[in-house]
């Protein structure tokens, strides 16, 4: 009997992303009979010799993180490795580096930004990191950014965070600053979650309103920072899930010693549609209000009358408002959450259709696949092979 081969997942030392990485690579590991073994950042020469005297590894995938300089390379030495994200000890285009797909994840940005009809946009780069050594998927992004707002007739301003290093409050005083002398209402891109919030911080500074004054959208949909923030932060999610299977699949390759074919990007979901890029032709609090406890709530059993009750005036009243703001009824609008939140449930491969539907404030699978069929024409099995999830 053939023995099972061990892999060793290294973590990187920005946590984020990490579980649902693990979840792809231990998905392709089922598959393929491995055992997988996930262990910390690893930072030292003497830690990674440990590792393999104990497991004896066929191989490493190894998430990079924010902390890529840290990993002493030669210590893997002819052990076969696979990166997510890019060491800068690795050469740029070095094969066996898995980045995200920066040109469709800077147009899912810019066209949610675009859509807003704003007067002016911008882009902020990744801050915590030393001048000199700059994130490659910081400047890809603004790469990618740059050239669609190009297509529309526009270009960014942009802002280097990179001079402001560690310095945390320099950072958002330097934003709070920047931010007045942009032309209004403007989109604000920022490189990833973490600058979303800063530029959230240095509107509450320079006393402008998100989003009629700024809009912001981020990247990497980290719930703790979008939905942690006042307002709520919308982000590109990435798919996590695909970079741990396609980095698991290349491992497979170099493990077999056979060619090496596959894609070294993994592509972005989908826009979270949160508060900071929720702008509407009449400015109205309470439906702001209610489109937020909508966002959150749709999928607990909300009922339009609950909604009703957070507006100081008759029911009718209260409809009226809403439909003048966002062009639909409250019921619509929880419906389109309801979709939403299952669309997202079902593009993260992991739960089954039955607990799709209790996630989604079904109480039968029979009445979810039919709600569901009825707003896109398929069934969430279907739309689920329909776009390539399997």
């Amino acid at each position: 009997m053939r023995a099972m081969k061990t892999v060793i997942y290294v973590n990187g030392l920005g946590r984020h992303p990490d579980s649902r990485m693990l979840s792809g690579v231990r998905s392709f590991a089922d598959e393929a009979g491995w055992y997988v073994v996930s262990v910390p950042a690893l930072k030292t020469h003497a830690r990674i010799s440990m590792l393999k005297k104990m497991w004896n590894p066929s191989g490493f995938v190894v998430n990079c993180g924010s902390g890529s300089n840290q990993i002493p390379l030669s210590g893997f030495a002819a052990t076969p490795v696979v990166f997510l994200g890019c060491n800068s000890k690795v050469r740029d285009g070095d094969r066996h580096c898995i980045r995200n797909d920066a040109n469709e994840t800077a147009e899912l940005a810019a066209r949610e930004l675009i859509s807003l009809h704003l007067d002016s946009y911008a882009y902020v780069t990744y801050a915590y990191v030393k001048r000199t050594n700059s994130i490659y998927w910081s400047t890809a992004r603004l790469s990618a950014f740059k050239s669609v707002l190009e297509l529309h007739g526009a270009s960014p301003c942009i802002f280097d965070a990179t001079h402001f290093g560690e310095g945390e409050a320099d950072l958002v005083y330097g934003l709070a600053k920047w931010l007045k002398r942009l032309a209004l209402p403007v989109g604000v891109f920022a490189a990833n979650d973490r600058m979303a919030v800063a530029v959230v911080h240095a509107c509450k500074l320079a006393k402008l309103t998100i989003p009629d004054d700024v809009s912001v959208i981020g990247v990497d949909n980290n719930e703790e920072l979008c939905e942690g923030s006042k307002p709520s932060i919308s982000s590109v999610s990435l798919d996590f899930f695909t970079a741990g299977r396609i980095a698991a699949a290349k491992l497979e390759s170099l493990m077999s010693g056979e060619p090496e074919t596959l894609p070294g990007t993994y592509p972005p979901l989908c826009v979270v549609r949160r508060e900071s890029t929720r702008r509407f032709k009449r400015s109205d609090k309470s439906v702001s209000a209610a489109l937020e406890r909508i966002r959150r709530e749709a999928c607990g059993g909300l009922a339009p009358k609950d909604v009703v009750k957070m507006f100081t005036c008759s029911r009718r009243s209260a409809q009226m408002r809403f439909l003048a703001a966002t062009g639909h009824s409250i019921m619509r609008e929880i419906l389109n959450a309801r979709l939403d939140a299952a669309k997202n449930l079902l593009r993260s491969r992991g739960p089954g259709i039955g607990t799709i539907a209790n996630m989604c404030g079904y109480k039968t699978s029979a009445a979810f696949c039919n709600f569901f069929r009825d707003e896109t024409g398929l069934t969430p099995s279907a739309w689920r092979n329909s776009n390539g999830i399997r």
